[in-house]
């Protein structure tokens, strides 16, 4: 036992030190049924009880952060420190609890205060490297969370955020194995299956991947209106004439990929109903296999059975040689093209090119998506090019900015939704794209794509590859170095001269 603690425990006397043992089991008991106002009130009792009690303070800190309360929980956890101040774990809730107030520099200050007192701390080294990775510096990171498994090996988080820092360095193996670790330790960790699935999958890996991948439907966002209605789910067996319910559930790219598997459940015998967002009704309600469109948000039809569009694939059984890739898959209203095909007439270019250049999803890498309008000055310039945006949201702005000698026309306020989207791109020779739901509206119309990809990607367009084996028209330009564009803008600019001259 420490000596700050021996002599602690010696200055109070047995009786009162078991009586307030007792209120602190029946307060941590409390706090793990959230029952935070009950547990809050048996610490205070236990405090004063041992009012010079440090671990005590400790507990409440802990308690108060969980509710919420940070600036109450920082000053729990000066308290303790101050009564024991070479206490490391101490050291460590003290740095938790400024780095949730965004004291960022005061936390990591902390951290490392609490391993030189105690190096083998898991908790420390973990939570410094997570300070570590708010600020940007990936490499100690990953150095933090190795060094919290060599002393907690069954650390399911450590094992978690280093999966994620991988991933990101695009060590598809490294990631998957740590992912694959963080489920061993804590089997019910729903994002380690999620993030273990998404890996398999990108490395190709299909049958071993979308089992895991299913257990996204285990987030409420996903999973919750399904449960609360009482959905069965589809096992894939014949439909025999009942209605199946297909969800978008995702996003309007996703939604896009899956809507491919409409036609395979209605050849089960299915009547197929797909519910989306507004902006894809109109593009959905005449796609192969579908009777009836319901928008999100909107009162249901009857339907007997129920399945997420994103679960397909999983039903199907899907591997890389059995993906559904009959294109085109989508169409565009026929009388939407035609007054597009007069819009463009007479515009004197050789070859039209759709150009989205910014993510606008709200995941967490969309960021790295994104390219500035004007970094793409190397696809300025080219005879006979003309470019058409189609990129939408704030980004849409920066054609203000465009790179000098790109002719580039703003079609963003005529796409109200993605049949107009549709119907323009029918008129297009080419679509250049970051990974957006564009992409995949082009790549479903079976419209020449080129898409550009971050160096990590997202799983479905697996790696070091450069055609996609969902979208036949589709070729990948990927990034060779996190962040950097230079090398696939480079590479379109070079062959872009010789599409257009093929028009």
């Amino acid at each position: 036992m420490l000596n700050w603690l021996g002599k602690l425990l010696r200055s109070t006397p047995p009786a009162v030190v078991d009586q307030s043992a007792v209120l602190v089991q029946a307060a941590l008991a409390q706090q793990q049924a959230g029952r935070y106002d009950e547990a809050e009130r048996s610490f205070y009792r236990a405090l004063a009880l041992e009012p010079d009690s440090a671990h005590i303070h400790l507990h409440l800190g802990n308690l108060l952060r969980l509710a919420g309360r940070q600036e109450a929980a920082l000053q729990c956890c000066l308290e303790a420190v101050r009564l024991a101040p070479e206490f490391a774990p101490g050291r460590n809730n003290l740095g938790s609890a400024y780095r949730d107030l965004g004291r960022r520099e005061e936390a990591m200050a902390e951290f490392r205060r609490a391993l030189t007192l105690d190096g083998g701390l898991a908790e420390a080294h973990f939570n410094l490297g997570t300070s570590l990775l708010a600020a940007g510096d990936t490499s100690q990171a990953i150095e933090c969370y190795r060094s919290a498994l060599r002393h907690r090996p069954g650390f399911a988080l450590a094992h978690l955020n280093l999966g994620f820092l991988l991933e990101e360095a695009g060590d598809v193996s490294g990631a998957a194995a740590a992912y694959a670790s963080a489920v061993a330790a804590d089997p019910q960790l729903v994002e380690a299956h999620v993030n273990l699935g998404m890996q398999l999958l990108l490395a190709g890996r299909f049958s071993e991947g979308w089992p895991e991948y299913e257990w996204r439907l285990r987030y409420p966002e996903y999973g919750a209106a399904a449960a609360a209605g009482g959905f069965v789910r589809w096992n894939g067996a014949e439909l025999a004439g009942k209605t199946i319910l297909l969800d978008s559930e995702q996003g309007f790219g996703d939604a896009i990929q899956f809507l491919r598997y409409a036609a395979l459940a209605a050849d089960r015998g299915g009547r197929v109903v797909v519910r989306c967002a507004p902006e894809l009704a109109g593009l959905f309600s005449d796609a192969p296999g579908v009777s009836a469109v319901v928008v999100s948000g909107a009162a249901l039809p009857a339907f007997e059975v129920y399945c997420p569009l994103p679960s397909l694939p999983h039903l199907f059984g899907t591997t890389l040689d059995t993906i559904p890739v009959r294109v085109p898959y989508l169409h565009a209203d026929a009388a939407k093209a035609a007054r597009w095909k007069e819009k463009f007439a007479g515009d004197g270019a050789v070859c039209r090119v759709g150009l989205v250049w910014a993510s606008q999803s709200k995941h967490r890498t969309a960021g790295a998506k994104s390219i500035p309008l004007k970094a793409m000055a190397p696809l300025a310039g080219i005879p006979g090019v003309h470019y058409y945006s189609l990129q939408k949201g704030a980004a849409a702005r920066e054609i203000d900015q465009a790179p000098a000698g790109m002719r580039i026309f703003d079609l963003s306020g005529e796409l109200a939704d993605f049949s107009d989207a549709a119907a323009a791109l029918a008129n297009l020779d080419l679509v250049i794209s970051v990974d957006t739901a564009v992409a995949h509206l082009a790549g479903a119309l079976a419209r020449p794509t080129w898409t550009l990809l971050k160096f990590a990607p997202d799983w479905r367009w697996l790696m070091d590859r450069g055609d996609c084996p969902w979208y036949p028209t589709m070729r990948l330009y990927r990034q060779r170095r996190p962040g950097d564009w230079t090398d696939p803008l480079a590479a379109i600019a070079q062959q872009l001269p010789a599409f257009s001259g093929t028009r």
